[in-house]
Order: C-alpha cells, then sequence, then structure tokens
C-alpha cells in the first residue's frame, strides 16, 4: 500500500502577480484568490474553509459559487459568522437558484438581534445568457432577499462580465453536471508602468501628466497632448516645447532647454517608449463539469491563455466509466483541457478519496508530460 504524500513539481507561483490559497486537492472545495493590485481576495466555493485564517476570511470581497452541492458550499455559515459585525457588503455570484439557497441558509439562525448591522449580502444568479436576477440580503432585514438591479455587469467582447475592482473582470461560462456549474474567470487590467531611467535621461519628473500619459497609452490615443515636468523647471510645471523634437527622438534634454519651452505639448506618442507594459493575467477556476464534449470545448475556450488554470481532475484513465456515471473530468480530459487552452500553470484537485492510498501513481499521472508548469498551492497565509 503506498502511502507517500503528493510531491508535485513547484512551479513559483509569485512569478505572476496571483497568489492562491487552498485546501487538500482530495478535499472538499474552496479557494482564495488574491492579486497585488486587487483590493481584497476572491473565494471559489466555501467547501472546508477550516485551513484559512480569520484575516484571510474577511479578506474576502467576493464569493464565486460553482453549485451548491455540500462539498462547495457547507463552509458558507463561518463566513458570515466572521463577517456578521463588519460593516462591509460581500458579492455572491452563482448559479439560478443561489439566492434561495442562501437565504434559507440564513433562515436557520434566529436573527433578533441585528437590527443595528450594516452587513449585505449582494447576490447575483448566472444563466446562459446573463444575470437572472439580482438581490439585497441586509443583515438589518434578516437576510430577506430585496430586488435589486445588477450595476457591476458590462460587455467583453459580446460576452457578460463583471467589474470587481482597480479594473479587475469576471467573466463565467455555465457547464453541465446535470445541474448548472459556474466556472469563473478572473483577469486583471493591462497596466503601465514609466521608465524612471528614461525620465531621467530627458530631465524630466513625475507629474499628472505621467497619469494622463498612462490613459492615453492604454485607450490608444497616441495623437493626446501630452505636456511633461522638467526638473528644476523655474516655472514650476515645465513642458516640451523646443525640446519637443529631443524628447520624440528619445534623445536627453538639459533642465536648461527645458525652461524655455513656454509650455508647449507634446503628442502622446513622442513619450511611449518610456512605458513599460504589464500584460493582462488571468485566474480559470473550473469544477464539477461531465465529461461531454460541449463542456470540454466550453472548458477550453473559458481558459484560453489563463495565467493559470484551477480544475478538477477526479478520476484517472482506468476509471473514466466513473467519470460519466459521476459527471466529472478525467485528469487525462482536465490535461488536455488546459493544453488545448495555452494556459501557462495547471493545478489539479477534487481527486477521488480511492487514490489516497496510490498517491505516487496519481502524481505520476497528474504531471506526466507537464511536470514543470504544476502548481503548488499554500493552505493558508502566515498569521
Amino acid at each position: 500500500m503506498e502511502t507517500n504524500t503528493i510531491n508535485r513539481s513547484t512551479t513559483n507561483i509569485t512569478q505572476h502577480s496571483y497568489k492562491i490559497f487552498g485546501a487538500s486537492p482530495f478535499g472538499d472545495i474552496s479557494f482564495i484568490i488574491k492579486h497585488t493590485h486587487l483590493l481584497g481576495s476572491i473565494m471559489m466555493d466555501c467547501g472546508n474553509i477550516s485551513y484559512y485564517n480569520n484575516n484571510q476570511v474577511n479578506n474576502v470581497t467576493h464569493l464565486c459559487i460553482s453549485h451548491t452541492h455540500m462539498d462547495h458550499f457547507y463552509g458558507f455559515d463561518r463566513i458570515i459568522r466572521s463577517m456578521l459585525i463588519s460593516s462591509k457588503k460581500l458579492v455572491i455570484f452563482g448559479p439560478k437558484g443561489i439566492i434561495d439557497n442562501v437565504f434559507y441558509r440564513t433562515q436557520s439562525y434566529t436573527w433578533n438581534l441585528v437590527d443595528s448591522y450594516s452587513f449585505e449580502l449582494e447576490i447575483h444568479e448566472l444563466n446562459n445568457t446573463g444575470v437572472h436576477k439580482s438581490a439585497l440580503l441586509p443583515a438589518n432585514k434578516q437576510f430577506q432577499p430585496q430586488p435589486i438591479e445588477c450595476n457591476c455587469i458590462l460587455k467583453n467582447n459580446n460576452k457578460t462580465a463583471f467589474t470587481l475592482n482597480n479594473g479587475f473582470t469576471l467573466t463565467y461560462e455555465i457547464f453541465d453536471h446535470g445541474i448548472p456549474s459556474v466556472g469563473y474567470r478572473i483577469e486583471s487590467p493591462r497596466r503601465v508602468n514609466i521608465s524612471e531611467t528614461k525620465m531621467m535621461e530627458l530631465g524630466l519628473k513625475g507629474g499628472k501628466w505621467v497619469r494622463q500619459l498612462k490613459e492615453a497609452y492604454l485607450d490608444n490615443n497616441p495623437e493626446t497632448d501630452i505636456t511633461p515636468d522638467y526638473v528644476n523647471d523655474a516655472g514650476g510645471s515645465g513642458s516640451a516645447g523646443s525640446a519637443g523634437s529631443a524628447v520624440s527622438a528619445g534623445s536627453a534634454v538639459s533642465a536648461g532647454d527645458a525652461g524655455d519651452t513656454g509650455g508647449a505639448s507634446v503628442p502622446a506618442k513622442s513619450l511611449f517608449h518610456m512605458l513599460q507594459e504589464s500584460p493582462s493575467e488571468s485566474v480559470t477556476f473550473a469544477t464539477d463539469l461531465a465529461p461531454t464534449q460541449e463542456n470540454i470545448h466550453k472548458a477550453t475556450l473559458l481558459a484560453q491563455n489563463s495565467s493559470i488554470l484551477i480544475m478538477e481532475g477526479v478520476f484517472m484513465e482506468e476509471d473514466k466509466e466513473q467519470a460519466h456515471i459521476k459527471k466529472h473530468l478525467t485528469i487525462n480530459i482536465a490535461k488536455k483541457i488546459f493544453l488545448d487552452s495555452s494556459a501557462s500553470q495547471l493545478y489539479l484537485f477534487h481527486h477521488s478519496p480511492r487514490y489516497e492510498v496510490f498517491k505516487r501513481k496519481l502524481n505520476y499521472c497528474i504531471c506526466k508530460g507537464i511536470e514543470d508548469r504544476i502548481l503548488t498551492l499554500s493552505r493558508r497565509e502566515e498569521d
């Protein structure tokens, strides 16, 4: 009998700006996703959340539920318990019926002492065409649902997407698991930074023009007029008149030259060479989907070019009949989706408990052919 722990090849997850925390790959499902520029964090499913400390739970701003089978949802009560006395709003996405699922969970408790509480749940039910309906469940109304309009929706390439914060977006796909099961993709915005070295070479200093330059670049407006500030400019807000040609050519401009410019501007495109772009980064989460061609196609599109794909791999190939019966993916199908989607890194989870005594064999099946692209995750942050 094999009792080896799974020793997956570890790729440093911090090469992306994401940090991902999760439970055992054999355990009930939950992940917390953080990013350097994301305010708070996002939780995917809330099965076993005992691995997370209170700070991690309280830091969650959005909860994305795939479906409400017990192993994906039973940790919800702890989230409410942790956040109840806060003044925050927790935004929840889930399949049709999630409003009732949450409401009836809350109604198993007594709420006669919460009139002064300001904690709220904002819930959006998703279907194949967009938002089915939305509701606000305020604690001081004993979590009775109040119908609302979804004000965080936008269109992304004709597909429904949601704004999170700081430019991050959420898209989704509905999979068949005998019931609807929602997969999610988090996308960071493109970002640009300005090279301080190039600014120094041109005798420039920071100011509101830097933000205007970045916006012109991201909005593809190369002809926008930009008036840079120069170091030691006697006028306090120098610009590029006679220096414009030097800026455009990427040559150094002296502070003395800049002082004689008279407040002239230059086209943004002449300064774009100073910018360094950080491409968008994305994490895709997909679990509990039957091994049908339609599901496989949908999952491949959802995960297209993802930085990280977090995907179930429940059964090994020898048990593929069970995969069809239980409406779960095999590890080989999950790996095919990963490769066909051109995602960069993969974390597989939701393994059948039958493999806990065959971990070496399971590990070999997971890593074969993609050893350097498999992730291991932390379970909790340091307190």
